[in-house]
Parts: structure tokens; sequence; C-alpha cells
């Protein structure tokens, strides 16, 4: 005979206790006691309802965050267009430099470019005293500048002369007629040119009277601030006497290597033999087959001017002269 299953809640069940009959029906169906069935009852609700409440605080979202002042309205920040576009306006302004207060120099980094001085300035050479002279002061060119071989050491100028090169020799007047106020003269240019050559330039000062001096060490010198300095206190130092004599100041430039691009030559006066002096200082320049300008000038006395002229232009140099007036 089958057991059937009771028929919860209907007329015939008898009311009490449903649980119990509950058990009662699986105990008689699967040979369990009524406490067996209950335990197993209760354990299965137990970790039914354990079950329940992990996966609701699982699954539960979280809270949305709020700005409501507690009587849950939130407020809300209302702007009009106008007023963001002022702010936007107000805030790139905070952060960008206005034009009046931003300088050239801010924009810009000026690189310091020393350039060397290539004009003439007759007011740094006191010639008011070196005795009566004919003429206004002016420059006399003639046979203009030169196109020169040579580095990239930039130029140089020497009484109103100009040369471009490297390397620049001077071969100037010291016998005694330079003595005075145009020895001073002399130096105070001699300082002026060099002062205002390149540091990738080279020089060579040689002084001329009876005889000739290289002034400083021998050889070529690097326009450093140093060598400048150096050439400054021997420049100072130089004094006037004796005749007039240049060749030998040629033949120790002319001796040099590397050759110059350039050579100035300064005299105050003529010298014996002239034409002689002139054809020399041809085969000189034509000894290594590149000729070098030689920029000739004629300083207060013009006596030298023809052989001058012609020393310029057999070489390709320029020539000019330096006059002045007033009295002793």
């Amino acid at each position: 005979m089958q057991n059937s299953p009771p028929q919860f809640g209907s007329a015939q069940s008898p009311s009490g206790n449903w649980l119990a009959r509950f058990s009662d029906w699986l105990g008689n169906r699967f040979g369990w006691s009524r406490q067996t069935t209950l335990f197993a009852i209760s354990v299965s609700l137990f970790i039914h309802m354990a079950l329940l409440l992990m996966a609701a605080l699982v699954l539960q979202p979280p809270p949305v965050a709020s700005a409501s002042d507690g009587d849950g309205k939130v407020p809300l920040a209302v702007r009009s267009d106008s007023d963001l576009q002022d702010t936007i306006q107000v805030s790139l302004a905070d952060q960008s430099p206005s034009m009046q207060n931003l300088s050239l120099d801010d924009m810009f980094e000026r690189p310091q470019i020393d350039m060397p001085s290539t004009s003439l300035d007759l007011s740094s050479l006191d010639l008011s005293a070196l005795g009566e002279i004919g003429g206004a002061g002016a420059l006399d060119e003639a046979a203009g500048s030169a196109v020169f071989e040579g580095g990239s050491g930039g130029a140089a100028s020497f009484f109103g002369l100009e040369s471009s090169g490297s390397r620049f020799a001077y071969i100037v007047d010291v016998s005694g007629s330079m003595s005075g106020a145009r020895i001073e003269a002399l130096k105070r240019e001699l300082v002026r040119s060099v002062s205002g050559l390149r540091g990738q330039a080279q020089f060579s000062i040689v002084l001329f009277s009876s005889g000739a001096q290289q002034l400083g060490p021998s050889g070529w010198r690097s326009a450093t601030d140093q060598m400048k300095r150096e050439a400054r206190t021997e420049i100072g130092n130089i004094r006037a006497g004796g005749s007039t004599v240049p060749m030998p100041a040629f033949d120790i430039i002319f001796e040099l290597r590397p050759r110059p691009d350039a050579i100035y030559f300064m005299t105050d006066g003529i010298f014996s033999n002239p034409e002689s002096v002139a054809a020399d200082i041809a085969r000189l320049n034509r000894s290594t087959g590149r000729l070098v300008p030689i920029h000739c000038i004629t300083f207060i006395d013009r006596d030298a001017e023809e052989i001058m002229k012609l020393i310029a232009r057999q070489s390709g140099g320029s020539y000019t002269h330096v006059s002045g007036t007033g009295g002793p």
C-alpha cells in the first residue's frame, strides 16, 4: 500500500503543526524518525536563508552619492552662457601674459656679436699738434680694394682701409720723423685696429726705421683677448727714432707661414731708392705665386705718395693719405 502525501491546507487535514505533519510524511517515505527529519529540515532552511542573505548583500547596488542637504533635494548650480564665457575669458587672461608686459627681450635671445670697426674716426687721432700741414683732414683714396683669397677670420680696418681674410700684417714707420704727436696717433690707430679683430683672426706687427723689429713674439699671434691685451701694452711702449728703411720689415713678413691675407704699409716720409724698394717688394710678393694685397698709407707727408700708389697697384691693394690741419 503506497503512502500518499498529505493534503496541505485541505479540509480533510486536521489543523495542527504543518511542519510536524511534513516530517512525519518524510519519515514514513524514507524510514526516518521524526527527530532526524526535523533536524534535516532545520539545517536546510538555515543554509538556504544564509545563501539568500549573502546574495542580497553582493547583488545590492552601492548607494548613489548625493549632494542633498538631507531633505532629499539636490541643489543645482545653474549659470547662463554669458557668465560661463566671462569665466573662461578671465581664466585665460590670468594665465596669459599681456603684450604690454611682454618685451622683445623676453621673446628673443639676442646674440652678442663683436664686429670689428671698419670706419676711420679721425677724431680719435689728435692730428692738431702734427705741425703745419696742408689739406682739410679728409681721406684721399685711390686704387680701390682688392678681392682676397684666404680664410674666414672676417675683416680688418687700418686708417680707413678695409681688408678681409684671416691673417693681417702691419708694417709701420717708427723713424725719427714720427716722434711726438705722430707716434701717439699711430699707437691709437694700431690699438683700435687690433682690438677690432675677431678671435679666429691672426696678426703680426713689424716696426721699421733703420732696421726692423717684430712686436712681441715671432710668428702669427691669435686675436684672443689675452693676445690683444699683450699687444696693447707693447704698442704703448713704441718709441720713434732712426731713418726710414722698410725692406727688412717686408723680409720678416714674407717669411711668415702661412702667408698673410693682407698687409698694411704705413710711412710718413720718403725712403732712399724708392723705385728699388717697390721692385723688391713686388719680387717678394710674387715669390710664392699668390699676390698678397698691400694697403698703403702716407701719413701727414705726401713725399712717398707716388711710390706707395705703385706698391698698392702692383699688389692689388689700395692707397690712402691721412692728413690734418693746425699749428705746432
